[in-house]
């Protein structure tokens, strides 16, 4: 997909009323692109979650950022495991990618958390609190 910005959805519950409070998120880079193929995206980059109780995006809560991110190192692991708006759990969440150069978007996994505050960055196995780890993923769309 060639685009400035790119929008993954996820939904965690085709019932109404099934929603989940991501307290964090991983963002892993494909090991031969990264995330962007374009040289020209090696700051400046975004990722951004949001949020909504309905699918639409026009409508979505912004739940929180990480910015000035390079995306066309390979194989690298973007992490954002605090700072995260968890004040409402929502049915819908999109993850957006934004890069200042029209570019080919990969994305080799995503992963979410649900629970308490993260408060180790590293997150190794271990878990910090009561943290549920919510897989979701896509692959070079």
């Amino acid at each position: 997909m060639n685009a400035t910005n790119f929008i993954r959805e996820f939904e965690f519950g085709t019932t109404s009323g099934v929603t989940k409070t991501i307290s964090g998120f991983k963002v892993y880079a494909s090991s031969d692109e990264g995330l962007t193929g374009s040289s020209a995206n090696t700051s400046g980059c975004t990722l951004t979650l949001y949020g909504n109780s309905v699918d639409n995006t026009g409508t979505a809560t912004n739940l929180g950022s990480m910015t000035g991110l390079n995306f066309r190192t390979n194989s690298a692991t973007h992490i954002k495991l605090s700072g995260l708006n968890v004040s409402t759990a929502y049915q819908y969440h999109w993850i957006k990618f934004t890069v200042p150069n029209l570019a080919t978007m990969f994305c080799a996994e995503l992963e979410f958390y649900e629970g308490d505050t993260i408060t180790d960055s590293s997150y190794a196995p271990e878990v910090i609190g009561k943290v549920a780890q919510l897989h979701g993923w896509a692959v070079n769309y």
